[in-house]
């Protein structure tokens, strides 16, 4: 017992307990055996589908199932392979695709079976692979980490290296020269003619950040982000000259050349057809909106494919580029980047999802429940029977009818002079924050005319606001929590400031108590009460073993449950029913980032950063499991809500999505032959669409096996 001094007590104890949590994770979180299905038929006596049969593995006692319309056509998913490392950029060579990965070898596969490639060879040596160029049988990288690489077209062996004045951020090739846009250091030039040999030949500094380039004839064009675009004579490429920088009415970050059209896409928010006249002017002919950043164009004669970092991939019509039309889209799982089109597949670099393979003939346009296109930049939605309310960015307040639900029909718009980007309501009144630290004051006492009857100052930015009885409590930047009394409603007064430990993400209210998902400080509670100071009554922090510290992202409440969304750390429960003892009853781990939470009557819907939604069920709040996940198509969500069992989400430029809950199915027969058969009974007919078929059993496991397509009978 000599050996048993406190510290290796206190190391063996804490063994102990490591061991304990990994055995209780085995057994009680994670499915022993993966769910697989063999089949699956949708019956239907009489009018109705009335079930789904199921066959196949793991399909045990515990099991339940959903479905959830798909709005996104996941036929279009052709395929997917999996890639060594975080996929960012692809290229098709012949009959053969070269994939760069991030912080791993890249790889190279053949497309003898377009659907099913197989892996031939790994490029060892160069990380961070960009761009790939083949010429007189070398490949060529350019690469993030300041460097060349060429290689041996056949054997894969490194013929030679030359390390770049900048980070190269793309690059093309013409003949044996390499064209290189690297950030501040602008353009250079570089000869592998020689690969044993291969050296810069020139370099030409230019405005902005040099991030994109594309040939238009005997010229280059260079997106340089707020530098503009950039005309550059290569006739001679050991002597490039500047011939003029072509105004540009946004920070162009990517450029690309198409049938003589430039397309050219900003940080954000659109992608702008423009066309060189002969005098050198650059005249836009249209443009397409956006929902994320662009970051790679392909193009095939009558279309243009392009990868958005919050929206998958893109099909548009060009055949007329003063009216271009999306066909369609669909979500791509992972972070899509590089592009590549073979035939009827487009190849994506889904960074950690691999490479995934699309159909192009199956990409069709959404069909949202309801939508309604406003004007501005949607960011916060607010809902009171008929009518709902929209913070619509620069162009202020939004009024919606959904009384022809799930369809909306916008009814007013009021301007607000600056970026209304919050809003909650009491009563008649809405209250709303802008960018610029306004608290205005509505009335929409008459919903189809709403009147701003008050505006003020506040001391800092709000990032979110609630109204708890005669309070209004705003969350504002730099971890300040105001109180303002709102009494008189059309004459707030800010009556207290407190610190908090960190910023609040968000809040919710239940009677006289505000419960604020306060970042790193974890979940507080403030009571409210009309006559007396807000008073913080309790904190709830949680530390993981080895410390990691989580953060509180997201808070919604029923009764004595709290629900807090982790991050990456997944769903926090808790039993709130005595707040000076609050208890932690589970934490539900969640594959994604959760952060906002609403609830409906059976789910807690979480804004999922890298999955888009992804809906728990909590008819039972203490055994709360995963039901569903629903790719969105704007993956930053936020600001949105849930009520009358349907999801209405603000996007930036499609205005507010009508989006569904998933559909529950219940449990019809057991399982037999260990696990091998199941039925579910549908609670209601599904409208015709796609559906994704979600299995979980309760243990949290999820599986997404199947789609299931309804017609009309």
């Amino acid at each position: 017992m000599k050996y048993l001094n406190p510290p290796v007590l206190g190391f063996l104890v804490y063994a102990l307990f490591l061991g304990a949590l990994g055995l209780y994770y085995q057994i009680f979180l994670v499915t022993p055996e993966s769910m697989a299905l063999e089949e699956l038929k949708a019956e239907s006596p009489g009018f109705l589908p009335l079930r789904l049969k199921l066959k196949g593995r793991g399909l045990d006692g515990g099991l339940s199932a959903s479905l959830t319309q798909d709005t996104t056509n996941p036929s279009a998913l052709a395929n997917n392979l999996l890639t060594d490392g975080s996929a960012v950029d692809i290229q098709i060579i012949g009959e053969r695709l070269y994939v760069g990965n991030l912080n791993a070898d890249s790889e190279i596969f053949s497309l003898q079976d377009p659907l099913h490639p197989q892996k031939l060879s790994s490029l060892r040596g160069p990380a961070n692979v960009w761009h790939v160029d083949a010429e007189d049988d070398l490949l060529v990288y350019s690469v993030a980490r300041r460097g060349i690489y060429v290689f041996d077209q056949h054997n894969f062996s490194r013929r030679g290296y030359q390390l770049t004045r900048g980070e190269s951020m793309a690059s093309v090739h013409r003949r044996h020269y390499l064209y290189s846009a690297e950030s501040r250091a602008g353009l250079s030039v570089y000869d592998f003619s020689n690969p044993e040999k291969l050296f810069l030949v020139s370099q030409l500094a230019l405005d902005g950040k040099a991030s994109d380039l594309a040939f238009i004839g005997d010229f280059l064009l260079v997106a340089a982000q707020t530098g503009g675009l950039h005309l550059v004579d290569i006739r001679d490429p050991r002597h490039p000259r500047l011939v003029k920088t072509l105004a540009a009415q946004r920070s162009y970050e990517t450029v690309a050349v198409h049938q003589g059209i430039i397309y050219a896409s900003d940080s954000f928010l659109q992608i702008d057809l423009l066309h060189l006249d002969a005098d050198g002017a650059l005249r836009r002919i249209s443009r397409i909106p956006l929902l994320g950043s662009v970051r790679d164009m392909v193009f095939s004669p009558e279309r243009l494919y392009f990868s958005e970092n919050q929206n998958g991939v893109r099909s548009v019509d060009i055949r007329d580029p003063a009216a271009p039309q999306t066909l369609g889209a669909v979500v791509i799982p992972g972070d899509p980047r590089g592009l590549a089109l073979s035939g009827n597949y487009l190849y994506v670099a889904g960074a950690n999802a691999g490479v995934q393979i699309v159909d192009i003939r199956q990409i069709q346009p959404r069909h949202f429940l309801g939508l309604a296109n406003t004007p501005g930049l949607a960011s916060q939605v607010v809902a009171n029977g008929r009518w709902l309310y929209v913070a619509d960015g620069s162009a202020g307040l939004a009024v919606l009818d959904r009384s022809a639900s799930p369809g909306l029909t916008q009814v007013a718009q009021l301007p607000t002079g600056s970026d209304l980007l919050r809003l909650a309501q009491s009563e008649n009144y809405l209250y709303g924050t802008t960018r610029d630290k306004q608290l205005l004051v509505f009335d929409v006492s008459q919903p189809q005319n709403p009147r701003l009857v008050h505006e003020q100052l506040l001391p800092v930015p709000a990032r979110a606001l609630v109204v708890c009885g005669r309070s209004l409590i705003i969350n504002g930047q730099g971890a300040l929590l105001f109180r303002v009394d709102i009494s008189i409603p059309d004459e707030p007064r800010l009556i207290e400031t407190h610190a908090l430990r960190d910023t609040a993400r968000q809040l919710t209210v239940q009677g006289n108590r505000v419960y604020i998902a306060a970042g790193r400080a974890g979940l507080l509670i403030a009571q409210v009460d009309q006559n007396r100071p807000l008073q913080i009554v309790s904190a709830v922090e949680r530390f993981w073993p080895m410390s990691e510290f989580s953060m509180a992202l997201g808070v919604a409440v029923r009764g004595n449950f709290a629900f807090v969304s982790q991050g990456e750390n997944g769903l926090q429960l808790l039993n709130i029913a005595d707040i000076k003892n609050i208890r932690e009853l589970l934490l539900l781990p969640i594959d994604g980032f959760v952060r906002e939470i609403q609830l409906s009557d059976r789910f807690a819907v979480l804004a999922d950063f890298e999955n888009g939604y992804t809906f728990v069920n909590i008819q039972q709040p203490q055994r709360p499991f995963l039901a569903a996940q629903m790719p969105a198509a704007f993956r930053q969500i936020a600001g949105f809500i849930v009520d009358q069992e349907l999801i209405y989400q603000p996007s930036r430029s499609s205005g507010v999505q009508v989006l569904p809950l998933p559909l529950a199915l219940t449990r019809t027969a057991p399982a037999t032959d260990s696990g091998s058969r199941v039925s579910f009974a549908l609670e209601k007919r599904p409208q015709p669409g796609w559906y994704s078929f979600n299995v979980s059993d309760r243990r949290q496991f999820i599986h997404r096996p199947a789609v299931v397509e309804f017609s009309e009978l």
